[in-house]
């Protein structure tokens, strides 16, 4: 019998998500340090988009009706949609991006040999973009209030648009993490992400109302969970109704899209790995 035959096998102990989840937001905010410039720029972006959003306020100059019919100012009614798709494009983007990023660096075999699932990985090494998409949105909104933009909500109202934003992070993240498998198997992902970030911002009614577009784009965007979140949130903060109709459309949404989009892409993974291709790019 010899030595290896009897060496205990060690067996590696799981990472705790939470630990992991400070680990990759702990390295990205060390990184960001460094390059103290996006910040400002990102300042900077804020204040451009919602002055022009208040210009372009003043030449609509009157309101809007959201989906549910009520009348709401159209400076709201943009910002609210413009924060709304970029929120949507981070989360779609920030996975793939991360994927990419390590592919190219040679890491993403490593991370994903780590004692913890390799979805987890992907989406705790993208939290800390989308954390900063949300205090960068943060900033914007309160910008817009100093600009005169006002909030009509009620204590339901506000219930349903907390609940609306973190569903709809969820479906958006689920879309990101779809984006992701394509590219474990494509590769390349940025023009499929510009893509659907040009569809959705076409028909899903940032900029004007859904009612405005012809009657395939109108039924087309009556299909699409962030058309519903979008005019959930609006009625929400806007209007003070609390929509549950649609409120309940994102959830199940949510629901649904959670766990497809993980067997997406651990199948994409399973397929790179047969390949011998989890770390090509």
């Amino acid at each position: 019998m010899t030595v290896a035959s009897v060496r205990p096998t060690i067996k590696q102990k799981p990472a705790h998500p939470v630990l992991l989840l400070q680990a990759f937001l702990k390295r990205d905010w060390f990184l960001a340090l460094s390059y103290r410039l996006p910040f400002i720029v990102d300042l900077f972006q804020s204040v451009l988009s919602v002055t022009f959003l208040f210009f372009l306020a003043r030449v609509v100059g009157h309101k809007i009706a959201t989906s549910s019919g009520l009348q709401v100012p159209y400076f709201g009614f943009a910002v609210i949609g413009t924060l709304m798709i970029g929120i949507l494009t981070v989360s779609l983007a920030s996975f793939s991006k991360r994927i990419r990023i390590d592919q190219m660096t040679g890491t993403l075999e490593v991370l994903f040999s780590m004692p913890v699932r390799p979805w987890l990985v992907v989406m705790a090494s993208a939290t800390y973009q989308v954390v900063y998409a949300l205090i960068t949105s943060g900033i914007t909104l309160a910008l817009a209030f100093w600009f005169g933009m006002r909030f009509h909500v009620t204590a339901m109202s506000a219930v349903v648009a907390v609940v609306d934003f973190i569903a709809a992070l969820v479906v958006f993240g689920c879309l990101g993490m779809g984006l992701a498998a394509f590219v474990m198997v494509f590769k390349r992902g940025e023009t499929v992400t510009a893509l659907l970030v040009g569809a959705l911002g076409l028909v899903g009614g940032v900029l004007y109302p859904v009612s405005s577009l012809s009657t395939p784009l109108r039924h087309l965007a009556d299909v699409i969970p962030f058309t519903w979140a979008l005019n959930a949130m609006r009625d929400a903060l806007l209007g003070g109704h609390a929509d549950y109709y649609q409120l309940t459309k994102v959830g199940v949404a949510a629901l649904v899209l959670c766990p497809l989009s993980l067997w997406v892409f651990n199948v994409a993974l399973n397929h790179a790995k047969k390949l011998g291709a989890v770390g090509q790019y």
